[in-house]
């Protein structure tokens, strides 16, 4: 076993791919398959599943390409570390909920940067377990992880058993996302039930992970588009007559610029934004920058909503739903 074969395994478990993963790594599929059958030779277990779609991590992988993720970053830390010439890279890697305002804020953080010599930095969009696994393997210096509150307990054990730390961010009800155009734009409020002849925009991955759908979705039937990149949905939502999502509140004047509505949904979720990090490491220097710039976009959101964000009426619902 050598880190090359890691490397390679985690690539693999990355793409769901053998073919996408050789087209990455610059080499050829037959090679990159050889590799990886030599590793699972060698360990006496196999890591991935293949069928006609790609290839999926088998639950006797599972836990050794979270080793293997681990190994990798730690060794990739040291390289981006000490280069030649002595430069040090400056690196800061952000695993996030796909959501509007954590992106705004991300890119204030990254105008704040400006003119900082090899700042390196990486804002990986994707789904709750994702984002804990590479928190937990030191691939991401921080994550933001998104729950309903109702599984708070499910996400804080995750969060043990991988030495999480956490830190909450945000506290918000689920809101309604239209286009300007849509029959509902005009709307000052919404139920469930206005939505039952519409169709529902879901990000697909993060329903899979978390088969939960009786606590996260008004509804398991009907019409639904299941995407798995936050740049679709606004096309989606622009272009397929009568799409909504479900959304965190974003500030006025993103909804301005994208020509975008969100209305509160009375009966819709309380869900959670948190920061977790690795429990006793040393966090990056660019840490209270980002979180800075996260909570400055929450703040704006509050104040321009103060009717329908209103955190008191939030910490009612959770009260109300959690007995």
């Amino acid at each position: 076993m050598n880190f090359q074969q890691l490397k390679y395994a985690v690539e693999v478990e990355k793409t769901e791919s053998i073919s996408k993963a050789a087209k990455k790594l610059f080499m050829g599929q037959p090679n990159l398959s050889k590799s990886i059958k030599e590793l699972e030779t060698e360990i006496g277990i196999t890591l991935f599943s293949r069928s006609p779609k790609g290839v999926s991590v088998t639950i006797e992988g599972k836990e050794f390409l979270r080793y293997a993720r681990s190994i990798v970053a730690q060794v990739e830390e040291l390289q981006n570390t000490y280069v030649s010439q002595g430069r040090k890279w400056k690196s800061f890697t952000v695993a996030s909920a796909r959501t509007t305002y954590i992106s705004l804020g991300f890119t204030n953080f990254v105008n704040r940067m400006l003119g900082t010599e090899d700042l390196h930095v990486q804002y990986r969009e994707t789904n709750g377990y994702t984002i804990i696994n590479l928190v937990a393997s030191g691939e991401a210096n921080v994550g933001i992880l998104r729950y309903n509150v109702m599984h708070q307990d499910y996400y804080f054990e995750q969060l043990a058993e991988n030495n999480l730390d956490y830190e909450e961010l945000y506290t918000f009800q689920m809101q309604i996302l239209v286009d300007k155009n849509h029959p509902l734009a005009d709307k000052k409020k919404l139920r469930y039930e206005d939505l039952d002849s519409y169709i529902e925009v879901r990000h697909g991955d993060s329903y899979q992970v978390q088969n939960m759908d009786d606590f996260d979705f008004h509804k398991s039937l009907g019409n639904i588009i299941y995407i798995y990149d936050r740049g679709s949905q606004f096309d989606l939502l622009r272009c397929v007559k009568g799409s909504y999502m479900f959304a965190s509140p974003v500030s006025e004047c993103f909804l301005q610029k994208s020509g975008f509505r969100i209305i509160p949904c009375e009966n819709a979720g309380v869900h959670k934004d948190i920061l977790i990090f690795q429990k006793g490491k040393k966090r990056s220097v660019y840490m209270p920058a980002f979180i800075a710039c996260l909570r400055e976009e929450i703040q704006k959101i509050e104040e321009e909503n103060s009717e329908t964000v209103f955190p008191d009426k939030i910490r009612k619902i959770y009260r109300e739903r959690k007995n």
